[in-house]
């Protein structure tokens, strides 16, 4: 366990993170509200309460500053929040600090959030956080809004969430999906779940650059739906090996029960082909809401570079 310094963010559950330079990320999610933490369904709420501070909300973004919460009465009768606050953590020095920003999007827990390096001078944008989905009402209605923040204008007076207008068909709203950038402008967002009994598993390209979204065919046989799983993406070898997704575990349902598959696939980038890995009987335990991360290779091996993400739970 690491000791930290600063305001430490609340205990939370299905948030989102990421890193920018030396600087680890959280934003959003669950916290138990004092009764301890929710489970990852997005289930039904009895009733819900919104409170607001700061600033007034945008049209068709919702939120106020990062003190904004939804709090939820669940059918356990223990008080839920889901949260909008931003927090970073300086990993140099490992200190906690509470990031304050403008107009702030809907408390919300179980979205995606990546990282784009994209940087367009004549508008003045570098790198930017993309949020998409998630569940922000107490009665679990997911999203599929676009929200983006530049991650060069934080500690300014022109840090401000934005909500992107995109065309093209958007993916249905959801959350427990993954989102997975491809290139320094787009990303591919996989699966997730509508409600607690409907999972998904299709497949959706939002490029930033052209503000659009596409549903991606592709061939082969998918993943059977799912949410909580984990993707990365692992870069190619050319010309031996194309960049592919890899994805990993996460909860279905069969015959209205739960299932964990623990199957794992990987998605070809270049010939947008999907296949399944066969590892033989040695393979991690059924599991979902974890994370897969990419390995640097040691010098004269074979293994790729960078990181990964997963999909919230």
């Amino acid at each position: 366990r690491v000791n930290t310094q600063g305001s430490a963010p609340c205990a939370r559950c299905d948030h989102v993170s990421w890193v920018h330079g030396n600087r680890l990320f959280i934003q959003g999610g669950e916290s138990g509200g004092g009764g301890g933490l929710a489970d990852t369904g997005g289930g039904a709420a009895s009733s819900t309460t919104r409170s607001q501070t700061g600033a007034s909300s945008a049209s068709g973004v919702g939120g106020g500053t990062a003190s904004t919460t939804t709090a939820l009465l669940a059918e356990d009768g223990r008080r839920r929040v889901l949260l909008d606050d931003l927090f970073e953590l300086n990993t140099e020095t490992f200190t906690w600090t509470q990031v304050h920003t403008r107009l702030a999007p809907l408390p919300r827990k179980g979205h995606s959030a990546t990282v784009l390096d994209m940087v367009v001078a004549a508008e003045g944008v570098g790198p930017t956080v993309v949020l998409f989905g998630g569940v922000s009402s107490g009665l679990g209605e997911p999203l599929n809004e676009v929200v983006t923040l530049d991650l060069g204008t934080l500690g300014s007076w022109r840090s401000m969430w934005m909500k992107v207008e995109l065309e093209g068909a958007p993916p249905r709203a959801r959350f427990g999906h993954s989102a997975t950038a491809i290139s320094d402008h787009s990303l591919l967002v996989f699966a997730g779940a509508t409600s607690s009994t409907t999972f998904l598993n299709d497949l959706h390209l939002l490029d930033l650059d052209k503000k659009q979204w596409q549903r991606v065919s592709a061939r082969g046989l998918p993943p059977t739906p799912r949410r909580g799983h984990s993707t990365v993406l692992v870069p190619g070898r050319p010309p031996r090996r194309p960049p592919m997704l890899v994805i990993h575990g996460g909860v279905s349902v069969a015959n209205s029960e739960l299932v964990f598959p623990r199957d794992l696939f990987t998605f070809d980038l270049v010939h947008r082909q999907w296949s399944e890995v066969r590892t033989g009987y040695l393979f991690p335990a059924p599991r979902c809401g974890h994370t897969l991360v990419v390995v640097p290779p040691r010098e004269g091996g074979d293994g790729g570079g960078g990181g990964g993400g997963g999909g919230g739970g």
